[in-house]
């Protein structure tokens, strides 16, 4: 029996969020020792709460980076500092990751900086994948 696109289209997305929830609830909770090498970690905020940074994934980056385009609306490095807000709006048609950001298609999402710490993680809208939080103090 063969799956529609659609059918599994459904499944990775229920994937990656079941990923992206038990990854944000190890950052939340704890999932690093603090100091040298640690992990930020972040709390959920309402989604209209004011951003300290604030990053646009602008319409058509999924499309524009499955062709080869280069994209660079979205930055490399996220520096927010302990208390920061950091806020992602995707306007897109393509769930993203940024880091340890999940950022549903159409949706805009809100994370408070709890602690400092540095993250390197996987980012859909860029060509090579990756991206780099530093929370600063």
């Amino acid at each position: 029996m063969s799956r529609s696109p659609r059918g599994a289209s459904v499944a990775v997305t229920a994937v990656l969020l079941v990923g992206a929830a038990a990854l944000g609830a190890w950052l939340v909770l704890g999932g690093s020792e603090r100091g040298p090498g640690a992990v930020p970690r972040f709390e959920m905020v309402d989604a209209s709460t004011p951003g300290d940074v604030e990053i646009v994934i602008p319409a058509g980056t999924a499309s524009r980076l499955a062709s080869g385009a280069p994209v660079s609306a979205v930055p490399r490095l996220i520096e927010p500092h302990v208390g920061d807000v950091v806020v992602v709006r995707n306007e897109d048609v393509d769930a993203a990751f940024l880091g340890p950001f999940f950022v549903p298609a159409g949706e805009t999402i809100a994370h408070r900086a709890l602690s400092t710490g540095v993250l390197e993680g996987s980012c859909s809208a860029h060509e090579d994948g990756r991206i780099t939080v530093v929370v600063a103090a």
